[in-house]
């Protein structure tokens, strides 16, 4: 067969390129030609796509005839046109979206939206979507008050602080809490993620140990923010930080009604009882062995004048070393219990649900 030269898509450019190199340089020129009318087609059909939650072509990776048709072409050129201009500045591109009408219209669609525009093709009003993992995961930290925004030399697991762009993809090892929201595998590439809305999520909200550390940090900062304010306050606070807006006056009464039922609570009951009886069942286990060893001791003292020159430390470790290691653990387990019980608690309970709300994790 006839051997064929480098050259560009036949149907953009069919002259060969004047190269006895590997031609990569002039592939990467042509890709970035002002008159191939493809890339910055591509691009700002992408960046239309994040902003606005489907691109005018909903085929982001085809633009061939397997994809979709442009719902708006003239728009579609215009945004190509207008990159070129601005010598391909993405920023500018996303700066021109963010500040236009269509960004900033309700999520509420008119009957005359309905009938004509029942897909929203045509971006008559606001889809409502679900965040992507990453900022999922970057509200959660952002509400606590422990994102840290700063630059990072490297990955970071996915316990950091860090933003979520940091957060290290082992393709064998993905980080759970992006991977159950969505986020895209790394083998292949992706223009259109899936978003799915199953009840892990809810699951998620409730027991992933990330997601109630941030409840845990998001309450000790209200509290620190207002210190001794009323529950009226703290709850608007906490309703402004999680979801961006104040509470109305029927979510504002069930907030305050929740705290003051949880008052009436035992020590250390959370969501059910479990955590309640642990509690329960490892005090009264813990006075058993004070009891124990107390009167050891006292057993021990009663004509012993060598026991009675030892400090109580040593007495105790001398007569009752097993129950005293019994009770040095069982003081660190309620020590460690003691973060999920006491007046804040309902606090945390109250940022944690907030989390679950889909008003955190959409964009309406």
């Amino acid at each position: 067969a006839d051997p064929v030269e480098r050259r560009f898509l036949e149907v953009l450019d069919s002259k060969p390129y004047d190269t006895q190199d590997a031609g990569r340089l002039a592939l990467a020129e042509s890709i970035v030609e002002p008159s191939n009318p493809l890339t910055t087609r591509v691009i700002a059909n992408r960046l239309w796509h994040h902003v606005f939650g489907h691109g005018i072509v909903t085929t982001p990776d085809d633009f061939g005839a397997m994809g979709d048709k442009p719902s708006a072409p003239d728009l579609l050129d215009f945004l190509a046109q207008y990159m070129l201009e601005e010598e391909w500045s993405m920023k500018t591109v996303i700066r021109l979206l963010t500040t236009s009408r269509a960004f900033q219209l309700s999520a509420g669609a008119s009957d005359s939206a309905r009938e004509h525009d029942p897909n929203n093709r045509l971006f008559s009003y606001t889809q409502v979507r679900r965040l992507e993992a990453e900022a999922i995961r970057d509200s959660l930290l952002m509400a606590s008050g422990r994102l840290e925004r700063g630059m990072v030399d490297g990955s970071v697991g996915g316990n950091s602080r860090r933003r979520s762009v940091y957060v290290r993809v082992i393709r064998n090892n993905l980080d759970p809490f992006l991977t159950i929201f969505d986020a895209p595998v790394p083998t292949t590439t992706k223009g259109r993620r899936d978003v799915t809305n199953v009840p892990t999520h809810a699951l998620v909200f409730m027991n992933d140990p990330f997601v109630q550390e941030q409840a845990k940090a998001l309450a000790a900062r209200v509290e620190a923010e207002l210190g001794a304010s009323s529950p009226k306050e703290r709850a608007t606070h906490l309703f402004q930080l999680t979801i961006g807006r104040a509470p109305s006056d029927t979510e504002l009464r069930m907030m305050r009604d929740y705290v003051t039922l949880a008052e009436d609570r035992p020590p250390g009951a959370e969501y059910d009882t479990l955590l309640a009886e642990e509690v329960a069942r490892k005090t009264k286990r813990l006075e058993h062995l004070e009891q124990v060893i107390e009167e050891r001791i006292a057993r021990t003292l009663e004509g012993n004048p060598d026991f009675e020159k030892l400090s109580p430390r040593e007495q105790r470790r001398k007569v009752a070393k097993d129950e005293v290691d019994e009770r040095n653990a069982l003081k660190d387990q309620l020590k460690a219990l003691e973060s999920k019980a006491g007046p804040s608690q309902p606090w945390r309970e109250l940022a944690q649900s907030l989390f679950s709300l889909k008003e955190f994790s959409y964009i309406q």
